[in-house]
C-alpha cells in the first residue's frame, strides 16, 4: 500500500468516524466547572473624522468567566454552558 492509498483509507475512516459522532445519542457524564478566559475592552478612544465621531476600544484584558462543562461517554462530545439556576446556582444545559 502506497502513501496515497493510505490517505484514501485514513479519509474514509474519518467520515466513518465523523458519522457515528453525528448519530451519538449523548450520554453526559458529570458537571466540570471549566472557566473561559475572554478579553475585554477597557476604555475607549474617541475618533473623529469628519462629521462622523465613533469610539474604538484602547486596549483588552484578560477576564475569567465561569462556565460549566459535560463530556459525552460514548463519543466525547463536550456541551458548555454558563446559565446557572438561583438555588445552589448549580448549572443548567
Amino acid at each position: 500500500m502506497n502513501l496515497a492509498e493510505k490517505k484514501v483509507q485514513l479519509e474514509k475512516e474519518l467520515a466513518s468516524i465523523d458519522r457515528q459522532i453525528q448519530a451519538c445519542n449523548h450520554e453526559y457524564g458529570e458537571t466540570l466547572y471549566d472557566p473561559e478566559t475572554v478579553k475585554v475592552p477597557y476604555g475607549y478612544n474617541m475618533i473623529k473624522q469628519g462629521s462622523d465621531i465613533w469610539e474604538e476600544p484602547e486596549g483588552y484584558r484578560e477576564e475569567k468567566r465561569d462556565r460549566w462543562s459535560q463530556t459525552c461517554k460514548k463519543c466525547g462530545h463536550k456541551r458548555y454552558t454558563t446559565k446557572t439556576i438561583p438555588m445552589g446556582y448549580k448549572p443548567v444545559f
